[in-house]
C-alpha cells in the first residue's frame, strides 16, 4: 500500500515537471517564432525592366540571367561573322552590350559567370569595338538623315578609342573608313604587329532605315542602294575586321544587305537558338527570380498559393514562347514581357 502511494505521488511530480516542461518550451517556440516573423524579408534584387546596358545591370546589382556560355561558342567558333535577326523586345541589345563590353569594357564585370574561366582565351581578348547602333535613327526619310545621325555616333567611336582623325570627313561612309584607319593603326602601333585584324564590328538593328521607308519605294531604293555601299566598304576592309555581328529585325532585308559579303546568318542554328529570351531551365533554376515566382503565385491563387512549378507552367501558357530552331527543347519566351510580369505579380501585364 505504502509503495503504492509513493508511486502514485512520484508519478504526479514527474507529470508536473513535465507539464512545466512542455508549457515552458512551447513558450520559447512561439517567442521564436514571433521574433523571426517579425523580421522583415529582404526584397530581391531588382529586375532590369528597360535596361539593355550589360554594365548598368552588372553594376546595379540587377537579376542577370546569364547567356555568356553561349556568347562564348558563338565568339570562340567559326564564323567569326555572321547575322542574327530576333524580333523588338528579345534582348538582343544586351546580347550585343555583353559583347562590346567583354572586347572593351570593364571585365570585372564578368566575375562568376560562365565565360569567367575562359577570358583569357584568345577569341576573347580585349579588342577595339565600333558599335553602330541604327535603332536610334528617327524620322528617316532620306540616306542624309542617316548621315547625320550616324556620324556622331562614329566620332563618339573614335574618341572612346582614343585615335585622332587626320582630317574632316564629310560623309558616314569617308568617316567609318578613317575611323577603320585610324584604330588600326593604333593597333598595329601599340601592339608592334603587322596583323591588321583588329577591330570588332557591331550593327545593330541595320535594317531599320529600310523597314522606316517601306511606304515609299524610292526612298527605300536609294537608301538601300547607299546603305549596301557601307556594307561593301566593311567587306572591302575585311582585313582589318576581327569579328563582325549584324543583328536585325527581319531576315529578309538581312539576306538583301549581306547576299554580297556572304555573311552566315545564324538564327536557326541550334547552337544558338536560346542566345536570346527566356527558356524554361532559365526560369527555373535561376535562384534570384525565386522570390519574384513566389510572388506570382501567391497572387494568382490567394487561398491557394502554386507551387513554382506551377507558376511557371502558368507563365509559360500565358506566354508561350518561340522555337527559333524548330525544337520544342529550345523554346524562349520574350524577356521583356516576362520581366514585366514577374515584377507586378500579375499574368496580364506584360507592356
Amino acid at each position: 500500500m505504502k509503495l503504492f502511494e509513493y508511486s502514485q505521488q512520484t508519478s504526479g511530480v514527474l507529470d508536473q515537471r513535465y507539464r512545466a516542461l512542455l508549457s515552458h518550451w512551447c513558450a520559447r517556440k512561439n517567442t521564436y517564432r514571433r521574433s523571426h516573423e517579425s523580421i522583415p524579408q529582404s526584397p530581391p534584387p531588382p529586375l532590369p525592366i528597360g535596361i539593355d546596358d550589360f554594365t548598368t545591370i552588372r553594376r546595379g546589382g540587377y537579376v542577370y540571367v546569364d547567356k555568356t556560355d553561349i556568347i562564348a561558342d558563338l565568339l570562340g567558333g567559326r564564323p567569326p561573322r555572321c547575322a542574327f535577326n530576333r524580333p523588338s523586345g528579345f534582348g538582343t541589345l544586351l546580347m550585343l552590350s555583353t559583347i562590346e563590353t567583354l572586347y572593351a569594357g570593364d571585365r570585372s564585370l564578368f566575375n562568376g559567370l560562365a565565360i569567367e574561366k575562359r577570358l583569357d582565351e584568345e577569341p576573347f581578348l580585349p579588342h577595339p569595338v565600333i558599335y553602330l547602333d541604327m535603332g536610334k535613327l528617327t524620322n528617316v526619310r532620306s540616306y542624309d538623315d542617316i548621315d547625320e545621325q550616324m556620324s556622331p555616333q562614329l566620332l563618339a567611336i573614335a574618341e572612346r578609342n582614343e585615335v585622332n582623325l587626320r582630317r574632316e570627313y564629310h560623309s558616314f561612309h569617308s568617316l567609318l573608313a578613317g575611323v577603320i584607319n585610324a584604330i588600326e593603326f593604333k593597333w598595329k602601333q601599340e601592339n608592334k604587329t603587322d596583323d591588321r585584324r583588329c577591330i570588332i564590328v557591331i550593327l545593330d538593328k541595320h535594317d531599320k532605315p529600310l523597314l522606316d521607308v517601306l511606304d515609299s519605294p524610292d526612298v527605300f531604293d536609294d537608301i538601300h542602294k547607299r546603305l549596301n555601299s557601307i556594307f561593301c566598304l566593311l567587306k572591302a576592309r575585311s582585313e582589318s575586321v576581327y569579328k563582325l555581328f549584324a543583328c536585325g529585325l527581319c531576315r529578309y532585308t538581312t539576306k538583301e544587305f549581306w547576299s554580297s559579303y556572304e555573311l552566315p546568318e545564324i538564327e536557326y542554328d541550334p547552337r544558338f537558338a536560346c542566345l536570346c529570351g527566356f527558356t524554361h531551365k532559365d526560369l527555373e533554376s535561376h535562384p534570384l527570380l525565386d522570390q519574384y515566382i513566389k510572388n506570382l503565385g501567391n497572387n494568382l491563387s490567394p487561398d491557394a498559393p502554386l507551387d513554382k512549378k506551377s507558376t511557371i507552367a502558368k507563365l509559360k501558357k500565358m506566354y508561350g514562347g518561340y522555337a527559333f530552331d524548330g525544337q520544342q527543347s529550345s523554346i524562349v519566351a520574350n524577356p521583356d514581357s516576362v520581366l514585366r510580369c514577374l515584377d507586378a505579380a500579375d499574368l496580364m501585364i506584360s507592356g
